[in-house]
């Protein structure tokens, strides 16, 4: 399984061709076998294969040692493992966000080194905002929203489909 950074010069590149690939229920159509796998596999930061130009390390953040720190909008990380039992498997991810652009954090999985359903290309992981301050009242008595400010924490959360067409967590075969 690869993790490549989601960078937006693929989206707006003057030369780009899209091409539609598989949706997620023709993926789903083509499996004969639908079944939950059993296997529980934690992919290990110290296993992960950087490439050259992600500019990704093991480092210590938000209370945790010996996670990838990956700063950059380029390259990839991945890792080879084995599926003992085959099966439909749902992907969850934790991260930290680090200080970004305000920007949401955008991944792609690449499977077998290519993409089995086109959801895969753009996975979105949500920042956490809160307020500043409390909600201020102008001379009218209206209320003035407080600016947001990002917080760095801890998430974990399941591949989902970007565009909000299935309501439940993506899954791999």
């Amino acid at each position: 399984i690869q993790a490549a950074a989601w960078q937006e010069e693929m989206a707006q590149g003057e030369d780009m061709l899209y091409t539609r690939g598989r949706t997620y229920a023709e993926y789903l159509q083509t499996l004969t076998d639908t079944r939950a796998g059993s296997d529980n596999i934690v992919l290990e930061p110290r296993d992960a294969i950087f490439s050259d130009d992600a500019q990704a390390r093991l480092d210590s953040v938000g209370g945790r040692d010996n996670v990838i720190v990956w700063e950059s909008e380029h390259g990839s990380v991945a890792w080879q493992f084995t599926v003992n039992d085959p099966g439909m498997y749902k992907v969850i991810v934790d991260y930290y966000n680090l200080p970004g652009k305000g920007r949401e954090i955008e991944l792609a999985c690449l499977v077998n080194e290519s993409f089995p359903y086109d959801s895969l290309k753009k996975l979105t992981f949500f920042r956490v905002y809160e307020d500043e301050g409390p909600i201020q009242r102008d001379s009218r008595g209206n209320e003035i929203r407080p600016r947001q400010i990002e917080i760095n924490t801890w998430q974990s959360s399941a591949f989902t489909d970007t565009d909000g067409l299935y309501n439940e967590p993506l899954e791999i075969w």
